[in-house]
């Protein structure tokens, strides 16, 4: 949006202004996103999300082919590209542009180190959050199950999907470069390293529990986003200044708000008396 301004002022003999300029806000990463369950709108794609315990999920796998930032990713890549590379990069499933609308596209593990996978305000969950996601559902031999879409999604699996997450079977680029897993594995990031390793999550056919691992960075595995912890708000933090221009019959107060505490201030003044305590404030 773009908004025009002009400064002014004014004295006894009338208003002056000064030149009239513009400015154009940005457009918001997440437009059209208001609360979780709604749409959000990333690079070009709606994807649904949905609400889970305390967390809102994507309820898809990520598709970009760029950072947050406008840097495109690099895909394409070759066998030994693939294997060798240690920067960040995408694959679709057996290089079959078909398979990024049902199962998203497979990233190695460079390009989740990056922080840049997911819009601003969402990120690749860690461990404990993944952790949590299950704990919500009920624990690591059960909560598959819950998770995986069910045969009447679109796309579908073998899941109950009684937890909205639909995750599907999006196979895996292995760090040889080859692929696998297609239609019967999810394999999803986490952003934590374990070793020279990083875990993640592993869903398969026909199994109601989720695995738990450590794998090469260089494996490309499918990406869930996970929207941003709000932090909690707190009371305001004031400090008290000097009084200034003390008179017989008046003084001017002084004094600044560090934080708002996360929430919008609503009023602000002084409480003055003659007590010590103010108690005759």
């Amino acid at each position: 949006t773009t908004y025009y301004f002009s400064a002014f002022a004014t004295n006894g003999e009338g208003t002056s202004h000064g030149d009239t300029l513009s400015f154009t806000t940005s457009a918001a990463a997440s437009a059209g996103f208001t609360t979780c369950g709604d749409d959000m709108t990333y690079q070009g794609y709606d994807y649904a999300t949905v609400q889970i315990g305390s967390q809102c999920w994507f309820a898809e796998n990520l598709q970009s082919t760029s950072y947050n930032d406008d840097t495109t990713i690099p895909t394409g890549l070759d066998v030994v590209t693939w294997s060798g590379t240690a920067l960040g990069a995408v694959a679709m499933l057996n290089d079959d542009p078909l398979s990024v609308a049902t199962s998203g596209r497979l990233y190695n593990w460079y390009a989740v180190n990056t922080g840049l996978l997911c819009p601003t305000g969402w990120h690749v969950p860690s461990d404990d959050e993944l952790t949590a996601l299950t704990d919500q559902i009920g624990d690591l031999s059960t909560a598959a199950t819950a998770l995986k879409a069910s045969a009447t999604d679109s796309p579908s699996w073998d899941g109950s999907n009684s937890s909205g997450f639909s995750a599907v079977p999006g196979g895996v680029r292995y760090a040889s470069g080859t692929y696998g897993g297609s239609g019967y594995y999810s394999y999803l990031w986490s952003s934590t390293v374990l070793g020279n390793n990083a875990l993640y999550r592993r869903m398969s056919t026909g199994g109601a529990g989720i695995a738990r691992g450590a794998q090469s960075k260089r494996d490309g595995f499918n990406v869930r986003c996970i929207q941003d912890a709000t932090a909690s708000a707190a009371v305001p933090t004031v400090s008290t200044s000097a009084a200034s221009d003390v008179a017989e019959t008046g003084a001017t107060l002084n004094g600044s708000i560090d934080s708002d505490g996360g929430d919008a201030i609503t009023a602000t003044g002084f409480r003055w008396g003659q007590a010590a305590n103010l108690s005759d404030a």
